[in-house]
């Protein structure tokens, strides 16, 4: 039996004061219970991490935090689900060549806000696919981009996903963002597809 999140579900709860945004929160989130009893712990989950977020919000921090779509697992869950991409060394991967592009910059201001001056994409998500080294890569040559040519792309994780195991990489099991870097100017990658071409 499903336990979809409604109203009338939450009501079983009886903790609204605890967590009183989690029935609309599960509902943009599309949750989905299987049980009463994983609908009471998933409610609890999501109360201590909101908890944790206020707490944190509260302080003297430079950044704040947010509730997102994971706001029903515990870290040892999400590290578990979604954190499992870093390959340092691929069976059989080849070496490729470093480079280093060095730029004298006298005037460096302090701090750079890159998402006021419009450097940084929307955020992206790898869902269940083991991938966080391609979109570290391709974050990376799309920041580099923007600073030397003033142009914002998207590029396609997907595409390192498919195509970059010559560099080592696994796809969804796993890779590194230096061997994603490395095969997209690699004789085999003659460019990188930007994201609304390759991924549709």
């Amino acid at each position: 039996m499903k336990v979809a999140i409604a109203a009338s579900a939450v009501g079983l709860v009886g903790a609204t004061q605890a967590a009183p945004h989690f029935g609309s929160w599960a509902a943009k989130h599309g949750k989905v219970y299987s049980s009463k009893e994983e609908l009471v712990m998933r409610r609890a989950i999501f109360a201590a991490n909101s908890a944790k977020i206020e707490q944190h919000n509260a302080g003297q921090h430079g950044w704040t935090l947010a509730m997102n779509a994971f706001g029903d697992m515990t870290s040892v869950e999400f590290k578990a689900r979604f954190a499992s991409g870093f390959r340092a060394k691929a069976p059989g991967a080849k070496n490729l060549p470093g480079r280093v592009h060095a730029r004298t910059a006298p005037d460096v201001p302090a701090s750079i806000d890159w998402v006021a001056a419009g450097a940084v994409t929307r955020a992206k998500n790898q869902g269940q696919c083991g991938s966080c080294w391609a979109f570290s890569a391709t974050g990376a040559l799309e920041g580099a981009t923007f600073i030397s040519t003033g142009k914002l792309l998207s590029l396609s994780e997907q595409q390192l996903v498919d195509c970059s195991g010559s560099a080592g990489n696994a796809g969804c099991c796993g890779g590194a963002m230096v061997r994603g870097g490395g095969w997209m100017p690699h004789p085999h990658a003659r460019s990188i597809a930007r994201r609304e071409t390759h991924d549709s």
